[in-house]
């Protein structure tokens, strides 16, 4: 078959069902809102200095507390998924590539693009020659708007704590430019062929790149961390076509693996920084989510499902999970700063910690409402140019 930029006829089998933009999935909604509370838990928790070697049920809490960073994994699941599908609809709807390309492109760019570049602006602006924590090399601002932040973290360059949390999104966009390609082209046994087989060398790849760079590099290159998108795009794909294996995994194997994910991160085994978690652990969490993915798009009537669509949980999922997971650490950095002015420690004292929330929260949630009315204009100017 001759590959080129208009449609070439193909048998190409239509998805039972492909998620229509306009009808969004409320329970992906709690997903995602689960997501960014995992990192921002963390995140916020680490920064605190809670101690790590109590026993019992707090070691268990604690276990949990820091393997946040679980939830990056979920938001990569999820995306393969959601674009999957996205693509696979704008492919049964377009007739030439360009404005299939087109209209994937500037949606996702709209959505991801304006509130990032304004991070990494105002993170730059406001210590533009500091030498404190929110200091941000000159050669940052151009790496990160590339972006390939993801490769200069992962080999040990550091540019700035506030903005070391868009690597994930350096990952996530690497895929957008890529995934839709395989879309367009492949057919959809051949592109779970593909899926599959990238899958496996990312799981090959993996313990090689450990080995050679250790735990940062497998953490946040692109290469290793690109089965969890994978994963969801391969659980879309069995989903849609109402495959027996898709039934499978959301009515016998969900339970258990979350189950067993969650014994494995409460009792402190699965720990990303070793060598075994490299080989096991990453595959291992992919496969949970993306069991579990499938399970919440299934079983829409369980009452697990049901749970993730309370309203508050699903807008918060919906409308503020990028802003909370892109602006939380410039909040929580200014919080710090806050408490140092005051010469008041959050380590030292309920009174100091408490303080240090107050303003983590409060910060953050100033961000937050008008970042969201900055990423409204910027949403209405998508939607008007990607109109049919």
């Amino acid at each position: 078959m001759v590959l080129s930029p208009k449609r070439q006829p193909t048998h190409d089998v239509p998805d039972l069902e492909v998620p229509r933009q306009s009808h969004r999935i409320l329970g992906f909604d709690g997903l995602r809102a689960f997501a960014v509370l995992m990192v921002l838990t963390y995140h916020f928790l680490q920064g605190a200095n809670l101690p790590y070697t109590s026993g019992g049920l707090l070691q268990a809490v604690l276990n949990v507390i820091y393997k946040g960073g679980l939830g990056v994994d979920l938001f990569f699941v999820l995306s393969g998924f959601l674009m999957t599908g996205i693509l696979r609809k704008e492919k049964a709807n377009a007739k030439e590539f360009k404005r299939y390309w087109w209209r994937f492109a500037t949606r996702r760019a709209f959505r991801i693009l304006p509130i990032y570049y304004l991070l990494v602006v105002v993170a730059f602006s406001l210590t533009l020659d500091s030498e404190e924590a929110l200091a941000v090399p000159w050669w940052a601002f151009v790496i990160h708007p590339l972006p390939l932040q993801n490769w200069l973290l992962g080999f040990g360059y550091h540019t700035s704590e506030v903005l070391s949390v868009t690597w994930s999104l350096a990952v996530e966009e690497h895929f957008y430019l890529f995934w839709p390609f395989a879309v367009w082209f492949l057919r959809r046994e051949g592109l779970k062929r593909l899926t599959v087989w990238l899958i496996c060398l990312a799981c090959v790849i993996r313990p090689l790149i450990y080995v050679a760079y250790g735990y940062s590099a497998v953490y946040q290159l692109t290469v290793t961390r690109m089965d969890a998108l994978l994963m969801g795009a391969l659980a879309y794909l069995l989903y849609s076509e109402r495959h027996v294996l898709s039934r499978v995994w959301a009515q016998r194997l969900a339970f258990p693996l979350l189950l067993a994910l969650a014994l494995l991160v409460s009792s402190g085994y699965a720990n990303p920084e070793t060598f075994p978690y490299a080989i096991a652990g990453y595959p291992f969490v992919a496969l949970t989510f993306g069991v579990l993915v499938t399970a919440v798009r299934e079983l829409q009537t369980h009452r697990f499902v049901r749970a993730l669509e309370w309203k508050p949980l699903s807008v918060l999922g919906d409308q503020y999970s990028y802003g909370l997971y892109v602006w939380h650490l410039l909040a929580l950095a200014l919080a710090y700063t806050i408490l140092d002015a005051i010469e008041l420690s959050p380590h030292n004292s309920l009174m100091g910690f408490a303080a240090l929330t107050l303003s983590f929260l409060s910060i953050l949630g100033v961000i937050v409402f008008w970042s969201r009315r900055y990423e409204r204009w910027w949403l209405f100017v998508r939607d008007r140019l990607t109109r049919e």
